[in-house]
């Protein structure tokens, strides 16, 4: 029971809605640029396309039969759910271009539309870990702006959490090592590259 509460809790819309807050907080022009009413507008509608539009989509999904259970546990039940969730990030990345919003939330967005579009693509051939490709954004976000922040405890802390995620789609039988170190290298590569 713990281990499927993990894989809800650290679930990827939510480790990047709070990937998004976390570079709100310690990137150092962001911090003090944006007005609270600005943050929380550029979270709220980053959580709306990027998190509830997809979860919907699946709960949607699953009532119609679709799909056998929400965890998405087939390559071919995460097709759609991925494609509306790449199409969400790509809108959003326009849209947040057109508002003239910080480069670096645009970037963000980016990033988070590359790697959507890489799992998509990737899941055509084999399962990979989406929970990993999160958690490979957030270690990338942190790892970026460590050289200009003090955030190496972060790190330190957000380690921890990552293996406990890791361990949690071992155990509830999701994913094997290898799709979890890929899901975790995606992540973090193409924040790395991008970011």
């Amino acid at each position: 029971m713990f281990m499927r509460l993990v894989s809800v809790v650290f679930h990827p819309v939510f480790v990047n809605v709070a990937a998004l807050m976390l570079l709100m907080y310690i990137h150092p022009v962001l911090h003090v640029k944006l007005s609270t009413t600005q943050q929380l507008f550029y979270i709220l509608f980053y959580f709306l396309m990027a998190a509830v539009i997809p979860l919907l989509t699946v709960l949607i999904m699953r009532l119609s039969g679709f799909v056998k259970s929400v965890y998405l546990g087939e390559s071919s039940e995460r097709r759609l759910p991925l494609m509306i969730t790449s199409a969400m990030l790509v809108f959003l990345f326009y849209t947040f271009g057109r508002l003239n919003a910080p480069v670096s939330i645009q970037l963000f967005v980016l990033t988070n539309a590359a790697i959507a579009v890489s799992l998509m693509i990737w899941n055509e051939y084999n399962k990979i870990s989406l929970h990993m490709a999160s958690m490979g954004l957030v270690c990338g976000v942190l790892i970026t702006f460590s050289f200009v922040f003090e955030v190496r405890w972060m790190l330190a802390l957000f380690f921890p959490i990552a293996g406990i995620t890791a361990t949690s789609r071992l155990y509830n039988q999701a994913h094997t090592g290898r799709q979890l170190l890929y899901g975790f290298l995606l992540g973090l590569c193409s924040t790395l590259f991008i970011l």
